[in-house]
């Protein structure tokens, strides 16, 4: 918290507004994502673990509605309580937005029954 969110905090809104002011943000897609969320209780070493069943991200630019939610978890913030996004989700929504085709992906054997996540776009 005290080292990596400070240095986030600061360089994200500055690369979306250097993108915005070059006009690179329509045709730039952001993502920032971990490969984990994180348990919604603290462990008995004052941290919090792995936790692969619900976690978030944030996606901006590429012709993207901005500031639209998708998804919720339940109060706890243990499971999802609306559509589970998958990884195998993100990674043809983002050979989408990057103009990789359905047919090109069949072509190149990747993300073999992957659906785009159509709630964000």
């Amino acid at each position: 918290m005290d080292r990596h969110c400070p240095i986030f905090d600061r360089a994200m809104p500055v690369l979306l507004d250097e993108l915005e002011e070059r006009g690179l943000l329509e045709t730039t897609l952001v993502v920032i994502m971990g490969e984990f969320g994180r348990t919604p209780k603290i462990n008995d070493r004052a941290a919090r673990d792995h936790w692969p069943q619900c976690y978030f991200s944030i996606w901006t630019g590429a012709g993207l509605q901005r500031g639209r939610i998708i998804g919720e978890s339940d109060k706890l913030g243990e499971h999802p309580i609306t559509t589970a996004y998958t990884p195998l989700m993100v990674g043809t929504t983002i050979a989408e937005l990057a103009g990789v085709s359905t047919e090109a992906r069949a072509e190149m054997n990747v993300l073999d029954g992957g659906r785009v996540m159509e709630e964000l776009i």
